[in-house]
C-alpha cells in the first residue's frame, strides 16, 4: 500500500526541491574541486572524473529542474 501525499505537502516539496538539488550539486562540485586540485596526472584525473560524473548523473539528487 502506497501512502498518500496531500496537496499541501506535495506543493511544499516541489517548491523546496530545486534548492535541495542545488545544495547537493554544490557539494559535488566541492568534492570535484578538491579531487582536481590534488596530486596526480591530468589524464588520470580526467578518466576518474568522467566515470564519477556519469555515476553522479544517475543519482536522483542530480536531476536537472
Amino acid at each position: 500500500m502506497t501512502p498518500q501525499v496531500n496537496a499541501f505537502d506535495w506543493k511544499r516539496f516541489c517548491v523546496r526541491l530545486p534548492g535541495w538539488q542545488e545544495r547537493y550539486m554544490e557539494g559535488l562540485i566541492r568534492e570535484y574541486t578538491a579531487f582536481l586540485t590534488g596530486s596526480g596526472s591530468a589524464s588520470e584525473k580526467f578518466r576518474v572524473m568522467e566515470k564519477r560524473i556519469q555515476k553522479d548523473r544517475q543519482h536522483t539528487g542530480a536531476v536537472p529542474v
